[in-house]
């Protein structure tokens, strides 16, 4: 057989057989090729990854600019930083529906909300909810229902059928384009009820961001104030993030109650589904595909958050920056949320089903008006 030598240090002479060294080069020619494929490979996914990433960019540049020129007028000029950061995001409505800003302006008004929201729950104690007492819990248990009944009964009112009327009352009942997003999944689907379904999520958004601005000045006028203020705007107004808007707008205190109890309705989200499905199930109506039930991230985030910083001795100044860090976010929702604003385009879509979400909006409202002064 042939050999060759092979030289160590000291002049060691080594007699290996040539084929085994053969077969050895070409199994490191092989693993060198795989390494190198799989090199590739991870440039080419990361690439992928960075031009993905990319895309996001115009329209988070764009709502940190409206946040940044909100802050700076509101700093220096005086006026609710909320409110400013709505309305500067409304002029450039435009671009809301432009390709470049799209994804951009879609994640920080739903991806840094939930973040955001979730934040929030190291700024609320268990002292804040023992001053609150049970009232949140007796406001969302009663009106919760109550708006849902009441939106069965105007649905006759405007012949919407049953499956319309659930829509527009969760809708306005929880927790606006989540809640109906949220139900779609486990009810049966027609044209004409993707139509109305279509009208309501672009009503609801309308009508709440319209309630982020005139609610506290009602409350202000009819003069309830503090806690009160809180479970008002809570318990009424629909999306998230016109409560927040809302909320904060007054005060911090205001705007941790106001969180606390819209936290509240959400929760009831997860019932409300089960139920749903568990009705269409026993009926046997085909559904929609993929059904699941929505426990939102956000939700466990925030009582997560809230419960550790109570039971855990966390560090004060890292609450204050986790608290500062979320106003940040929600300030740059509230930007995102001004720019994709449609008030026009919700009127087109159908006049119907923007009365319809009114007469159920003015009715929660009533509702938890008298609740507070009853209770």
């Amino acid at each position: 057989m042939a050999t060759t030598e092979v030289y160590f240090p000291g002049n060691i002479c080594a007699q290996l057989p040539t084929a085994r060294l053969q077969t050895a080069a070409a199994g490191t020619r092989r693993m060198s090729e795989k390494e190198q494929s799989a090199s590739l490979d991870m440039l080419s996914a990361g690439h992928a990854r960075i031009k993905h990433l990319r895309t996001y960019m115009p329209g988070v540049v764009l709502c940190a600019t409206v946040a940044m020129a909100a802050q700076f007028i509101g700093e220096h000029y005086g006026g609710p930083v909320i409110l400013l950061a709505l309305l500067l995001g409304m002029a450039f409505n435009q671009l809301a529906e432009d390709t470049t800003f799209e994804r951009g302006i879609e994640f920080c008004a739903r991806s840094l909300l939930r973040f955001g929201v979730a934040l929030l729950g190291v700024q609320i104690s268990f002292d804040q909810l023992q001053t609150i007492g049970s009232a949140p819990y007796v406001l969302v248990l009663i009106s919760v229902p109550s708006v849902i009944g009441f939106s069965f009964l105007v649905g006759k009112v405007l012949n919407f059928n049953p499956v319309q009327s659930l829509i527009a009352g969760i809708a306005v009942a929880i927790c606006g384009v989540a809640a109906v997003l949220a139900v779609l999944a486990v009810i049966p689907k027609t044209k004409q009820d993707d139509k109305h379904s279509l009208c309501i999520l672009v009503g609801v958004t309308g009508v709440s961001t319209c309630c982020m601005l005139l609610y506290p000045l009602l409350a202000g006028s009819l003069g309830i104030q503090d806690d009160g203020l809180g479970l008002f705007l809570g318990a009424t107004i629909h999306d998230i993030a016109q409560v927040v808007g809302a909320g904060y707008l007054v005060s911090d205190h205001v705007g941790d109650v106001a969180i606390f109890t819209k936290m509240l309705r959400v929760s009831l989200l997860v019932v409300l589904v089960l139920l749903v499905s568990l009705y269409y199930r026993k009926q046997a109506v085909p559904r929609s595909k993929g059904i699941s039930l929505p426990i939102p991230a956000f939700l466990i985030g925030f009582m997560s958050l809230m419960i550790l910083v109570n039971t855990v001795d966390v560090a004060q100044p890292l609450v204050d920056e986790l608290g500062h860090f979320s106003r940040l976010c929600l300030l740059l929702t509230i930007a995102a949320l001004g720019v994709k604003t449609q008030l026009v385009a919700m009127v087109r879509k159908g006049w119907k089903s923007l009365i319809h979400l009114i007469c159920n909006t003015l009715f929660l409202a009533a509702l938890t008006l008298l609740l507070l002064q009853l209770y």
